[in-house]
């Protein structure tokens, strides 16, 4: 079945680094994901020159089958949250509305009640940079089962529903 994007609503976190794309690419009610850049200062990061920029794992949802906070479980289970990292790999929560804010600060509060107080930062989403193509579906695209996808451009399978399962799929997830 097939959603209407006026459904659907977009989560972005930083999780230590692109690959963990296949924590989300998995769970039904996951419709697209992508990586790329943001929290930064500089215009047009890339990966060889992404100056102040977090590698950021971007989520299309739809909340009639999947909630914020079940994105938010998946972040919390998918790193740890208590280790500084340079800012590249940090853990920060890019909201996107004011209600996402509010979930991500009391799943932040609620986190660290129960470990150390973490790294986690909660901050707006205010720009994201499409990551460069080699970096998107990164397991698939260096899988066998790639051919599957050969017939699409960079932008279809960047979007692709299906890539993102079988993504997660070949990285075992």
């Amino acid at each position: 079945m097939s959603v209407t994007v006026e459904k659907l609503e977009t989560a972005s976190f930083g999780i230590g680094c692109f690959w963990s794309e296949t924590e989300f690419g998995r769970l039904d009610g996951v419709e697209r994901t992508r990586v790329g850049y943001a929290g930064g200062s500089d215009e047009n990061p890339t990966y060889q020159d992404l100056g102040d920029h977090t590698e950021t794992v971007q989520i299309d949802y739809n909340p009639e089958e999947i909630s914020y906070e079940e994105l938010l479980d998946v972040f919390w289970n998918s790193h740890s949250p208590v280790v500084k990292k340079k800012p590249q790999y940090r853990s920060v929560i890019f909201y996107h509305t004011d209600k996402q804010k509010r979930k991500a600060e009391k799943s932040l509060e609620e986190k660290e009640e129960k470990v150390s107080p973490g790294e986690t930062e909660v901050e707006p989403m205010k720009k994201f940079y499409i990551a460069e193509d080699h970096h998107q579906k990164y397991h698939l695209r260096n899988s066998k089962r790639f051919k599957e996808f050969e017939d699409m451009n960079d932008e279809e399978f960047r979007e692709c529903k299906k890539a993102a399962k079988v993504n997660a799929e070949v990285a075992g997830k």
